[in-house]
């Protein structure tokens, strides 16, 4: 999730964090050390990278760790790319949805955020 999206959530209340405003991650972080410090620290990570689905490590590294992983697709709309503004405005929509998803469902999971605002195991 964008930084400021991350930070907007947390003044909000909610329990966010961004990977970057972690001391043991940062920007050059890859993937599978990402899922895994979260799945330690018992957090869910949400992402707009869907295309790690696709790397043949993923669904084994997820359950190795017993993550929980939401993704925003943020492919095409309408043939343009989704705004800062639109993610925002989804992941609002949505975290309602979200956060019943993490406390409803058992680890390990990949969940989708639709453009509706729904959230479905993957």
């Amino acid at each position: 999730m964008p930084q400021v999206l991350a930070h907007v959530l947390s003044q909000l209340g909610k329990s966010v964090s961004h990977q970057l405003s972690i001391p043991e991650l940062g920007r050059r972080s890859l993937d599978n050390v990402i899922i895994r410090y979260a799945a330690e620290n018992n957090y869910f990570l949400l992402s707009r990278d869907f295309d790690m689905v696709e790397e043949d490590w993923f669904r084994a590294d997820v359950k190795k760790h017993n993550a929980g992983i939401f993704f925003i697709r943020t492919a095409k709309v309408a043939g343009r790319e989704m705004s800062l503004w639109d993610i925002a405005r989804l992941t609002f929509k949505a975290w309602n949805n979200v956060e019943y998803h993490a406390t409803s469902k058992s680890l390990p999971f990949v969940a989708i955020i639709k453009a509706n605002g729904n959230v479905s195991t993957y």
